[in-house]
This record gives structure tokens, sequence and C-alpha cells, in this order.
């Protein structure tokens, strides 16, 4: 679960998204990461269709920021 605080910090710059399907884990640089609501907490990932990072979030819908 997000931190409201940590949502607050959301800026532009370079963020580290990873994500698992339990058998396969994967990660990729991406630049763009928005806040869009804070009740609920949500946010928009810019990713890649073609990359397989984009792929196994697709699939799982989990994923983790690294700012």
């Amino acid at each position: 679960m997000i931190e409201k605080e940590a949502m607050y910090k959301l800026t532009y710059g370079l963020f580290v998204l990873t994500t698992t399907d339990g058998e396969k884990q994967n990660g990729c640089i991406v630049n763009t990461v928005m806040m869009i609501t804070d009740t609920p907490k949500r946010i928009t990932i810019f990713v890649n269709k073609a990359n397989y990072t984009e792929q196994l979030l697709r699939k799982t819908g989990i994923c983790n920021i690294s700012v």
C-alpha cells in the first residue's frame, strides 16, 4: 500500500519499475509516474508496450516503483 506522503513526492525524473508473476521477474526504467487521485490512491505509469515489463504488469497488475 502506498503512503499518502509518498504520493506527493512523485515528480518528474527516472523511476525503476519492477514486477513479477511469481516465476519471472523483470524491471525497467520509466520517466513518467503521476498521481491521479489521493482518495482512493491511484497512480498512472507510462510503459512502452514493446517492453517485457509491460507484459508482466498487464498480466498481474502488481508492481513496485522506486523513486
